[in-house]
């Protein structure tokens, strides 16, 4: 809609928005778009979901789970990495830097919420997700020098 509007920004990166490789270009140029700078997100997850049904079709259960759980582990350490070692922090736009919340969603429906592993692990999910994000939110801030702190709304 918006380019049939004629917004600028939107005809100039049409390419990388209608292939879904808008991150990448990102990545690549180092700079925000005005207006749709957003819609990084939206191609990660567009490419995610172009390649896990690949890895479903050839891969075993136990293959499937082993990448899914390897890909949760490291898509944090890249990004601290990232932040850590490399100048260009557009680089944490990339699909492999962002696979972690992704793949933890397939791999729950890989286990089956129906399941007693499936079950077990929904449970562990939501007991022990939210203190994995605060501590790799925490390490992304000591790694980078600066420990970004939330304050209170009270």
């Amino acid at each position: 809609m918006l380019w049939a509007l004629g917004y600028g920004p939107v005809r100039y990166h049409l390419l990388s928005l209608l292939t879904y490789t808008f991150n990448i270009e990102l990545a690549l140029s180092g700079k925000w778009v005005a207006g749709i700078s957003h819609l990084w997100s939206l191609a990660v997850e567009e490419q995610f979901y172009l390649i896990w049904p690949w890895l479903v079709l050839f891969l075993p259960r136990r293959g499937l789970i082993a990448v899914g759980a390897g890909l949760i582990v490291a898509a944090p350490v890249l990004r601290i990495l990232h932040h850590t070692f490399w100048t260009n922090q557009f680089n944490t736009l990339l699909l492999f830097e962002n696979t972690d919340g992704l793949c933890l969603g397939a791999l729950l429906a890989v286990l089956g919420v129906h399941s007693e592993v499936g079950k077990t692990a929904s449970r562990a999910a939501l007991r022990w997700g939210g203190g994995v994000i605060i501590a790799t939110v925490l390490a992304l801030g000591l790694f980078a020098g600066k420990v970004y702190v939330v304050e209170r709304i009270a």
